[in-house]
């Protein structure tokens, strides 16, 4: 039956409007998303944008960088030109913050921290930080806040200050006050000192605040204080370069009043204004990135049991010997490309350590730079370095992964002894240098030393028990007293050249059962195969007469029941 052709055109035009409709609302659902992908920010972790770190953040749980000297004090300071980048989803750039003035939400008092918040004009986020606590501010032994009394005479030993005017505390006892005021005036005279280690192992004491009459602080004044949370110094104390806590691990806050001409606090840094020097951290610290750090000084971080992680910022140059020394619960730390060097024993002890990041233009790894660190897994070494020194990585157990770059010459003494985790390294052509390095790294099963090497070291390779395959350099000058003392599973060995083999070169290779010794050799010394159980002959690149011109010592009577294959070629 044939179609009525009305019926056909009455339905085309139904179906019209429906199919306009469609293309609309997918043309809006288009716009919208669009919309929504530009606006700036991400997933909101935290709707007060705080962190644990104590970092600041803005709404979308994005960090933010740290700001000026002036936040701790909970002034009003701010950029209006300062920008965050948001997050965005495609290739389009994304939205940039605009922050105007820091609004002061909460004052911070003499034991109470504030708080503050900044808003960007573009788009409403918001930044929150928290504002350090004041301390007490005292005046004639009373705080000149909130009525604070000082310590008194009654757990005080004091004395006159022998190296110039005023009183020094020489000791505290029977402190039942674990918010502490140190008082500015002792028997008619000003306090200006406090002696070494005088609060060391006090359980009881939280805060501690120093009148502005305390000008110096000894070693380790508060050494072992398991419960302290703030210190604040006074308004002129001065260049402090000696370790006044350690073992402290819940100190939260550092603070100088603003007063203070020599020394100011930034994010709980006491940063030594001029020489734009870091004193002290603690592990709320973060440091500044704004140019008032440029240098980590010696033992600024030193014991600071209770740090976690910790970005050094750009522009910082400089990380002084010991930094972050028994840094026990030091997980993480990234440090920028603007450090150029980075002192000795920096991370010793740093048994939590697991992430490092180390900037990309440093020349050497220093001193036991990261002995001990126990639970570093791997590490790539930056491309311009030349030289690892003695210790660097001693004891680290359970190092696995180290990526040498090729840019490396020497690897001194003890670089890697009782990396007992590490199975295999690959050593860079360009290696010239090679101390005694992997003693006791009873997992390393292979090592290829290049070519470029011409000396090893007394006992390179002391009880690498899994150590099966060694590939010697050509222009080897000799083989080294002890090289391979211990090595229990190594199999075999060709010496390459050399014009002698020191004292138990071999002793204790229980398991070696072929050993080729070059032509070259003059002198054999004593015991060079000593408990070396399965050997049962010898390759010798020379002839039978050659053999007769080596000195051997009288103490290798193993040689007289070996056989030798003259003339040996592979």
């Amino acid at each position: 039956m044939n179609k009525n052709p009305t019926d056909s055109n009455a339905k085309k035009s139904n179906r019209l409007p429906v199919i306009i409709g469609a293309v609309v609302l997918l043309i809006i659902i288009i716009i919208v998303l669009a919309v929504c992908l530009n606006k700036c920010g991400g997933e909101t972790n935290d709707p007060s944008g705080a962190r644990s770190d104590g970092s600041i953040t803005d709404d979308s749980g994005s960090a933010a960088s740290a700001e000026t000297p002036g936040a701790e004090s909970g002034t009003e300071t701010g950029t209006e030109s300062e920008t965050v980048s948001g997050t965005s989803s495609d290739d389009s750039p994304a939205h940039v913050h605009t922050f105007g003035d820091w609004t002061v939400l909460k004052e911070p008092d003499c034991l109470t921290p504030g708080a503050r918040e900044r808003v960007c004009s573009a788009c409403g986020e918001k930044q929150t930080e928290e504002l350090s606590p004041l301390g007490h501010e005292g005046h004639n032994n009373e705080c000149i806040r909130c009525g604070k009394k000082a310590l008194t005479a009654d757990h005080i030993g004091f004395a006159p200050y022998p190296y110039g005017d005023g009183m020094w505390i020489t000791s505290v006892h029977g402190l039942d006050d674990s918010d502490l005021l140190i008082p500015d005036v002792l028997d008619g005279q000003s306090v200006t000192c406090i002696a070494a280690q005088v609060f060391e192992e006090n359980e009881t004491i939280e805060t501690v605040s120093l009148p502005d009459s305390v000008t110096q602080l000894g070693t380790f004044t508060f050494y072992l204080c398991p419960n302290l949370r703030m210190i604040r110094f006074g308004k002129n104390i001065g260049n402090q370069y000696t370790s006044i806590t350690g073992y402290c691990p819940n100190i939260d806050y550092l603070v100088v009043p603003p007063e203070n001409t020599l020394l100011h606090s930034d994010h709980n840094c006491v940063i030594e204004t001029e020489s734009k020097r870091l004193l002290y951290g603690c592990r709320n610290s973060i440091i500044p990135d704004d140019g008032s750090v440029l240098i980590l000084e010696y033992t600024s971080f030193q014991d600071c049991t209770g740090l976690t992680s910790i970005v050094v910022p750009s522009p910082v140059t400089t990380i002084e010997n010991c930094a972050f020394n028994s840094c026990e619960s030091l997980v993480s730390i990234e440090i920028s490309d603007s450090v150029t060097s980075i002192g000795e024993e920096t991370f010793l002890f740093c048994k939590s350590l697991k992430n490092v990041r180390l900037p990309a233009h440093l020349k050497e790894l220093n001193t036991e730079l990261f002995e001990f660190c126990e639970s570093l897994e791997e590490i790539t070494i930056p491309d311009e370095v030349e030289e690892i020194y003695s210790g660097c990585f001693y004891g680290c157990t359970a190092l696995k992964t180290v990526r040498l770059p090729e840019s490396l010459k020497t690897i001194g003494n003890y670089a890697f002894q009782k990396c007992s985790s590490l199975e295999s390294i690959t050593l860079p052509s360009g290696l010239t240098h090679l101390g005694e390095a992997f003693k006791e790294c009873s997992s390393l099963k292979s090592i290829v030393i290049p070519d470029g090497v011409e000396e090893l070291f007394t006992g390179a390779f002391i009880d690498c028990t899994s150590l099966t395959d060694v590939k010697l350099p050509k222009d080897l000058i000799r083989v080294p007293r002890l090289l391979f003392s211990g090595c229990t599973s190594l199999t075999s060995v060709a010496i390459t050249n050399g014009n002698e083999i020191e004292e138990y070169a071999f002793s204790g290779c229980t398991a070696l059962k072929s050993v080729t010794i070059p032509a070259s050799v003059k002198y054999i010394k004593q015991d060079i195969f000593e408990n070396c159980t399965s050997l049962k002959s010898i390759n010798y690149r020379g002839s039978a007469e050659d053999w007769t011109k080596i000195r051997i010592s009288s103490s290798n009577d193993v040689l007289e029941r070996l056989s030798i294959v003259y003339d040996y070629k592979e």
